[in-house]
């Protein structure tokens, strides 16, 4: 079981990319339902950067960068039983 696992996928309105992150953020929550998933909109005034923001979209699993872009749908899952573990 996965405890306090959190995802964060940041996305912009303005990021083509980030229609795909949405959808394996998605993805994620359905088939990694105790992962907790939160979509960061960078465009709203109270979002403060996390260091090494590069742009949209970005993948953490918890503290930890998983992906500047978007991930593989095996690189996902790869990441989420890598940190689980």
């Amino acid at each position: 079981m996965i405890s306090e696992l959190r995802l964060e996928v940041l996305v912009s309105a303005s990021c083509a990319a980030c229609v795909q992150a949405l959808a394996l953020a998605r993805r994620c929550q359905r088939e990694y339902p105790e992962v907790i998933v939160e979509v960061v909109d960078v465009d709203q005034n109270r979002w403060d950067p996390k260091p090494g923001f590069a742009g949209t979209p970005m993948f953490y699993l918890g503290d930890t960068l998983v992906s500047y872009g978007n991930p593989t749908w095996a690189q996902l899952q790869a990441a989420v039983a890598g940190a689980a573990a």
